[in-house]
């Protein structure tokens, strides 16, 4: 019933927020299976920062800023050696599993003790969840710039055959890094 879908709705919708860049990646013609081992490196250094007591958008950055440069290990692993997107992220995996493990030591968990933050972003308006709204507007943002801007334009050349995007002046490594 509606009530148990805007009951769950936080937990997937959170999800969405990693389908939305994963969709330039397979626009690209690529895949990263080093997701959810950068999702957990990101929050266990999240909720290690968290737990200092720092402001809320200090854990947000921290989080942010790890998932970042573990992409962009992966985009230059991928540009500078041409290896195959699936091998490079599929090693990474490995590697960014295994700092969050070693990082977590022997129990694998830990636990927020300061949650305020968390709950602050988990607000309703009414029963709707305020990350509903953050969703729609971000998959509209994504959407346009995906169809719309001259990245997106590219990545999608790109996508469909990488060597006639290079003739055609496309700098295929460089889109391929950022994305």
């Amino acid at each position: 019933n509606l009530k148990s879908v805007l009951r769950q709705m936080p937990v997937y919708l959170a999800e969405v927020f990693m389908m939305f860049p994963m969709a330039y990646i397979l626009v690209l013609g690529e895949i990263d299976i080093s997701v959810g081992a950068i999702v957990c490196l990101s929050a266990t250094l999240s909720c290690m920062v968290c737990n200092t007591n720092a402001p809320f958008i200090v854990v947000v950055l921290t989080a942010l800023v790890v998932g970042a440069l573990c992409g962009a290990v992966n985009g230059f692993i991928l540009t500078r050696f041409k290896e195959l997107p699936m091998i490079v992220t599929l090693a990474t995996q490995i590697i960014f599993r295994g700092i969050a493990e070693v990082t977590l030591g022997a129990g694998g968990s830990i636990a927020i003790t300061n949650t305020d933050g968390f709950r602050a972003i988990g607000g309703k308006v009414g029963q709707v969840p305020y990350i509903l709204f953050l969703v729609l507007i971000l998959g509209v943002l994504f959407a346009i710039f995906l169809g719309k801007s001259t990245f997106g334009r590219r990545t999608y050349a790109i996508g469909t055959n990488r060597a006639e995007a290079y003739y055609a002046g496309v700098h295929v490594e460089k889109i391929r890094f950022i994305t």
